[in-house]
Formats: C-alpha cells, sequence, structure tokens
C-alpha cells in the first residue's frame, strides 16, 4: 500500500525570513548580451591605456588609467564597485601600463612605460608619489616584467626599434643606465611577453613581429640565447600586439596575437594553441578572427563558462558599435564573427584600452573601456535562477544511517551565473526528519530522529542574491528514512550427516511496508545454498562435514537496507548400521515416513500416494463426469484458474485431500483435465490447452495495468508510473522486472532514466510459471506487495 499525505504550504513567515536570508545585494537587471549599451560613465580625463589588477591588496581588481598629459589615475573599487574619483599619481606620459610587484615587499606597484623611459612607481604607506624611478628605454614600443634570471627580482624587457633588451634588477633594487642583455638579430620585433612556457617554473621570453614568433627559454644559468622560432602567417606591413595566456584550460600558455594595418584599417586576432614537448613547443593556429580590428584587446571570462573570451576594438564608425566580443565555443576557439557587440555611444569615441575583471560585488565579470574623458562600464545581465528539474521522491537512506549530503541540490537549478543560494522553505515533520544545509552551501543534510522510521516532504528556495529576483520555490519532494529489516525466525543447531538441513528465513521489515528482500550466504559451508528470492537455505552434509559450521545469512531490501544472522549449525554422525531385521523393519517404517513427509513437503508425492490409496470406485461414464457436483465444481474451478496448484484448489474449494485427489484423477482420466509438475507443484490445465516446457506467463492486474499504461504512453518512466498508480517505486520496479522478464515489455536506458515500451509480441492471459500462480494469484515470495 502506498502512502499519502496532505501536502501542506510553507507558512509565509518562513518565505519571508528565506527572502531576507537569501537576498541581500541588488544587481544589473540588464546587461550584455542583452542590451548592448554601457551601465555607467566614471570620468577619467584624457585618454590612453588601462590596466587592471589588485592594487590595495583588498581582493578586488582595481583600475589605473593613463590621463594622456603624464598623470595617471588610480580607481580603487569599493564593495559598491569602481568609485567615481579616482586618486591622481603625478608622472610622465604613459603608452602601456602593467601591474606588479615589482621591489618584492608584497604591494603592487605600477610599470609605466613612456617614449624614452620606463617609470615605476613603487607604492608605500603614502600611495605612489613617493618614490618613481626611471629606467632608460629609448624608442622602446612594448614592455614585459619577469624575473629573467633567477634571483628573486623582476626585471624589464623591452622591444626597441634596434632590438630587444633585458635590464636586470640589482640586489639593492637600482637599475643599471642601460641593458645588460641585448638579444642578437631581434630587431623590428614589435611585442613581448614574459610567462613560463615549458613548466619548469622559470619565466621565459616571447616576442613576436609579423610572420615571426620565438620564445627563449630560461635555464639554471639564464636565458638561453638560442630561441625556438615559430612562423607565424599574419599581415606583413602590419603591427603585432602579443599576449600569453592559457585558452584551453590545459595549464600550458598560449599564443594570441593581434595584427592589424592602421592604413587599411584592417587586422586579425588570431589564437595559437601550445602543442609539442616542454623543450620543443609548437603552436598551431586554433582560431583567428578577422576584419576591422585595431590592436587593443583584452582576454576574460565574459558568460561564466569558465573560459577566456575576446573583446576587440574595431575601426567602425558610429552606427556600428565599435567593440566585438568573441565568446569562446565549448570545443575551443572562436566563431568568425562576434558573438556581440558594444556600444559606446557614438560621440564619446573610440576606445584606447579595454579590459575584463570583476568590478563589482558579484563573482562575474564586467568589461571597462577606456575612451577620451571617461570610463564606461558594460555589465553584464544578470537573470533569475530557474527551475532544470524536478527534485525526485527517491531519496532514501538507512534507520541509524547519516543523510549527510543527500541531495545536492545544483542538479535542479540554474543561473546564469551559478550564483545559487538555497534554503529549507517547507518540512512537513522536522521532529522526526530534520534538514538543514550542507556547509558547502548546495548539499541537503537530513536528521532522523533515533528510532523513526517514514516519509516526510520538503521543499527548497533557491535565489542568486539579487533583491529584485524573489526566490524560487522547489517541487515538494519526499525523503525517507528505511527499516532495516530483522530476522523473525531460528534455524535448527543441529543435522545429520546424510540428511537434508532445510531453513526457510523469515524477516520482519515495518517500512516501507512493501519492501522487496534479497537473500545471500556471506558465510557457508561447502554445497551450502539459499533462494535469493524466498531465503529457503538447502544443504545436504556428508560424512566429510562432520562437526561444527558457521553460517551467516545477509538479507538486503530494496533500499539496500541489510542485515545478518550468524548461527552455529552441527553435523553429526550417522548411527552405526542396524541388524537385518531391523533394518527391514526401519526400511519399512522409513519407507512410511519418508512418503509422508513427502506428502507435506510435495504435492506431487501427496497426489500420486492418494491415487494409489483411495479407491477409485467404479468406472464412470464420460458425458456423466461432469454431472457430480464436486468434480463440476473442480472443473469449473481450474478453467477460471488454469496453471493452479493442487493446494490451491483444495483451499480455494474447501476440500479434503481424499475427495480433491479422487475427482482429479477422473477428470484427468476422462481427458478434461491435464497436469504437470513444476518443482514442488503440480498444477493443473484444460485439456485443450498448451503447457510451455517451463510453464508460461499471465500478468497479474497491476502488471497488466502497468502494460496498458505504457501502450498508451509509450517511453513512460518507471517514476511516471509510480505517480500515475499511486505506487512506490520499488514496487512498480518489481513489476517492470517481471514484464521485462517475460519480454512482455522492454526497457531502454538514456542517461539516468529508463523509457518503458510495449514489446510487439503482447502478453498473453495464460497462467504462470512455477513461481507464480495464476493470473490472479499471490505474487512470489519476497515480491513487493502494491
Amino acid at each position: 500500500m502506498t502512502r499519502r499525505a496532505r501536502v501542506l504550504s510553507a507558512s509565509p513567515l518562513v518565505l519571508v525570513l528565506v527572502l531576507l536570508v537569501l537576498a541581500a545585494l541588488s544587481g544589473p537587471a540588464s546587461g550584455f548580451p542583452t542590451r548592448t549599451t554601457y551601465g555607467r560613465s566614471i570620468p577619467a580625463p584624457g585618454s590612453g591605456p588601462i590596466a587592471v589588477g589588485d592594487v590595495d591588496g583588498d581582493g578586488r581588481p582595481d583600475v589605473v588609467a593613463a590621463e594622456g598629459s603624464g598623470q595617471l589615475m588610480v580607481f580603487y573599487q569599493t564593495d559598491a564597485g569602481l568609485p567615481s574619483t579616482p586618486v591622481a599619481v603625478q608622472g610622465s606620459v604613459a603608452r602601456k601600463i602593467l601591474l606588479a610587484d615589482m621591489d618584492g615587499n608584497g604591494t603592487t606597484d605600477i610599470v609605466a612605460l613612456g617614449n624614452d623611459t620606463t617609470t615605476i612607481y613603487f607604492r608605500d604607506a603614502a600611495g605612489f608619489n613617493g618614490r618613481p624611478v626611471d629606467v632608460p628605454g629609448p624608442g622602446a614600443r612594448d614592455l614585459a616584467v619577469g624575473d629573467l634570471n633567477g634571483d628573486g627580482r623582476r626585471d624589464l624587457a623591452l622591444v626597441t626599434p634596434a632590438s630587444v633588451q633585458v635590464l636586470f634588477q640589482n640586489s639593492s633594487g637600482a637599475w643599471p643606465s642601460s641593458a645588460a642583455l641585448n638579444l642578437t638579430m631581434t630587431s623590428g620585433f614589435h611585442g613581448v611577453a614574459v610567462a613560463d612556457m615549458n613548466g619548469d617554473g622559470r619565466p621565459d621570453l616571447v616576442i613576436a613581429k609579423p610572420n615571426d614568433m620565438r620564445v627563449y627559454f630560461q635555464g639554471p644559468l639564464g636565458i638561453d640565447l638560442e630561441p625556438n622560432v615559430l612562423t607565424n602567417p599574419g599581415i606583413s606591413d602590419g603591427s603585432i600586439s602579443l599576449c600569453v595566456r592559457d585558452m584551453n584550460g590545459d595549464g600550458r600558455p598560449d599564443a594570441i596575437l593581434g595584427d592589424t594595418n592602421p592604413g587599411a584599417r584592417v587586422g586579425n586576432v588570431s589564437v595559437y594553441f601550445q602543442e609539442g614537448t616542454p623543450s620543443n613547443p609548437l603552436f598551431n593556429l586554433s582560431s583567428r578572427v578577422a576584419g576591422a580590428l585595431t590592436d587593443v584587446f583584452a582576454l576574460g571570462d565574459l558568460n561564466d563558462d569558465g573560459r577566456p573570451d575576446l573583446a576587440a576594438v574595431t575601426y567602425d564608425a558610429p552606427p556600428a558599435a565599435p567593440l566585438a566580443v568573441y565568446v569562446q565555443r565549448l570545443t575551443g576557439g572562436f566563431d568568425p564573427a562576434p558573438t556581440f557587440r558594444l556600444d559606446t555611444g557614438g560621440g564619446l569615441g573610440t576606445p584606447t584600452g579595454i579590459a575584463i575583471g570583476r568590478f563589482s560585488a558579484y563573482p562575474y565579470n564586467y568589461l571597462v573601456a577606456r575612451v577620451p574623458r571617461f570610463l564606461l562600464v558594460f555589465e553584464q545581465e544578470d537573470n533569475a535562477p530557474v527551475p532544470i528539474q524536478a527534485v525526485p521522491s527517491d531519496a532514501v537512506f538507512n534507520e541509524g544511517a547519516s543523510g549527510a549530503g543527500l541531495i545536492d541540490l545544483r542538479n535542479y537549478f540554474s543561473d546564469d551565473h551559478g550564483m545559487l543560494r538555497f534554503g529549507v522553505a517547507f518540512e512537513e515533520r522536522p521532529d522526526d526528519l530534520h534538514a538543514t544545509l550542507a556547509a558547502d552551501g548546495h548539499h541537503l543534510d537530513f536528521t532522523a530522529r533515533p528510532g523513526w522510521v517514514g516519509t516526510a516532504r520538503f521543499q527548497v528556495a533557491v535565489t542568486d542574491g539579487i533583491l529584485t529576483h524573489p526566490p524560487v520555490l522547489s517541487n515538494v519532494f519526499a525523503v525517507t528514512v528505511n527499516a532495516l529489516p530483522v530476522f523473525t525466525s531460528t534455524p535448527a543447531a543441529e543435522v545429520r550427516e546424510g540428511a537434508p538441513f532445510l531453513y526457510q528465513v523469515a524477516v520482519s521489515d515495518p517500512y516501507p511496508a512493501d519492501d522487496a528482500h534479497a537473500f545471500s550466504l556471506v558465510l557457508a559451508p561447502a554445497g551450502m545454498t539459499i533462494d535469493p528470492h524466498t531465503g529457503l537455505v538447502e544443504w545436504h552434509p556428508a560424512a566429510s562435514d562432520v562437526g561444527t559450521h558457521s553460517v551467516t545469512v545477509r538479507v538486503t531490501d530494496a533500499y539496500d537496507g541489510t542485515a545478518e544472522q550468524t548461527f552455529e549449525l552441527r553435523v553429526v554422525a550417522a548411527p552405526a548400521p542396524p541388524s537385518t531385521a531391523a533394518l527391514i523393519a526401519a526400511g519399512l517404517a522409513a519407507a512410511v515416513g519418508t512418503l509422508g513427509i513427502g506428502t507435506l513437503v510435495s504435492e506431487n508425492v501427496k497426489y500420486g500416494l492418494l491415487t494409489i490409496f483411495i479407491p477409485l470406485y467404479s468406472k464412470i461414464k464420460r458425458e456423466q463426469v461432469l454431472d457430480h457436483f464436486v468434480r463440476g465444481q473442480i472443473y469449473g474451478y481450474v478453467l477460471a484458474n488454469p496453471g493452479e496448484h493442487y493446494n490451491a484448489i483444495k483451499v480455494a474449494l474447501g476440500l479434503t485431500n481424499g475427495s480433491l485427489a479422487h475427482h482429479l484423477k477422473t477428470l484427468e482420466r476422462e481427458q478434461f483435465l491435464k497436469s504437470k509438475r513444476f518443482g514442488l507443484y503440480r498444477r493443473f490445465y484444460p485439456m485443450n490447452m498448451r503447457i510451455p516446457e517451463d510453464g508460461f506467463f499471465a500478468p497479474n492486474e497491476i502488471q497488466k495495468t502497468i502494460v496498458d499504461i505504457i501502450r498508451t504512453n509509450p517511453g513512460i518512466t518507471q517514476k511516471e508510473i509510480a505517480l500515475h498508480l499511486g505506487l512506490t517505486p520499488p514496487t512498480v520496479n518489481y513489476h517492470i522486472s517481471i514484464l521485462r522478464e517475460h519480454r512482455a515489455i522492454r526497457v531502454e536506458r538514456a542517461g539516468r532514466k529508463t523509457h518503458c515500451f510495449v514489446a510487439d509480441a503482447e502478453p498473453t492471459d495464460a497462467p504462470t510459471g512455477p513461481e507464480g500462480g495464476p493470473s490472479s494469484g499471490t505474487p512470489r515470495p519476497g515480491a513487493p506487495r502494491p
């Protein structure tokens, strides 16, 4: 019988409390890609490059923007996002800005590339204006920083018209007046980057120009002056910008090259995945986007899939949007056309720098564009969470076991930024079964009152923390605490060698009421068996088995609840053989006793003996056979219940052994009925009915109903069948297994679900095999009952 209860709605006070706990922030109701204009404009005089990094060490990325006339502006992010007023740093005109800890004191410094010098603004308690240092670098067009000699201090790599130069910082933090290392044959290069390209823990040097990219590995003795030269097809008369970053998540830096021709107002951005070996890397072109692209681009995750995306500034004039965003495909690489475009408003000018970072209190990225006089902040769209599937009611844990982490709520809800905050909104029986949110924030833990078993229902609420997004409620789902089976039978303690040992295991299982059980032997002497369905233990000990044996029987219910029974079984030797006279007498007694036992154990023995010893009276004419009331009653019962066995007929009609055996023998002799032995049972059938070799299958009423439902709804799941009939999942699973075993239906698996279809040959209304009974009979031992 299935358990049903009235669905309770969550208390309004509970839902209000959930809302107050979960919703604490407000965010953009609309952003990209739906809305393609910026969400905020922050005054920032002048124009120039920008850099993003955690300048003040508070864990939030800040923005440093060049003013264009020699001043830098630092926008320190707060809990509310980027501020409207920056902190000014006095200095020289900057063409590129990097952020790095140059003096090793744990704070972020500013490195600004000028026309003839590189200025390092060291950060201290007073800010950046205390001790700027100028490092000469006449005509440098690009800059990178990193420890390039293994002394633990960051050095400078400059791309000048004549060569690529490396300036090493000395032990006192001072800088030389000229480069300590000039790489030969490196004139005409445009871009430089520093990264550990081969995974040995040492930063390497990467330089690029049209049609040429080189990697200088750093070894234990410093930079190896023999580079790995990599041909890079590009625009021969264009301008190259270089970036190194892991784009495909394999842990190895890849190369991203921006190649633009300002005169022709065309360009491209190419992504080269690193392959080959650490000592001999190969860079293969993964994807290339082309069009009216400048050499200003940024990389970062703009759709929260964990993969860096590409944002590039274009030459396009209004009304075209000047920012093209290429979202990286799940399989890697970019489509040729932009995924979407972002508009700076037309009259504000072309961006001179863009950056991607978390410029708000939310754990997803915004895009910042530097245009003359402003920083434009493009905010991501933020939608409310949505349910993706119902929380199933199949969660079960056993009495006395832990219910921790039973349900992962992330499997049932989705948010466009993955910001799922859960809470328990409804508990049907909190004193008996209580649900709490695990420490990870997305698993449900369940705690049952000691000794309690049963089913209780729950409902959860989810929000993304946005105040304008109300909590989303799940469906009401059930969780079951399964009772463990308990042995109620006691085995015999002794058996004689040569005699059969039979032990029928019996168990009780208070919840669920329709639980099914499987039996097994954990420990047993050789030759001992147990029927996994009925729990009947059988053994025929031999003389070699005399002694004491340990036996452990295990029962497992449909919810993996287990119990074990261990007992000692002593096998005793048979007595010495008696004299001939005694043997004859004992043999006769044993024969009579065996026949008596046989009549108790097997219907076949009983029926055979009764047909021998009960008088068969005089022969009756065939046309008069059914005139006898009892014979007619027996014949009609078999016609209505073909395949019924002897004992069932006797009980159903209230007959004695002698009377039933006599009339059945008469009906068989006159060819009204026929019978066949199946194991311990003899089953009777009308004469015109075919009896297969192993019996045949007739579904009971529940199984017929299930077949009709499947025929009407092809592909229906077992869960849906259970809901339709009001049965528990184990009950439906049992009947589905029987129907599938007899090929009345077929079951196909799709992911975690199974779908049911009626087989080509439908089941017939014929009697069952020896394990079942008639079409309306009792289920097999151990089977769940509806």
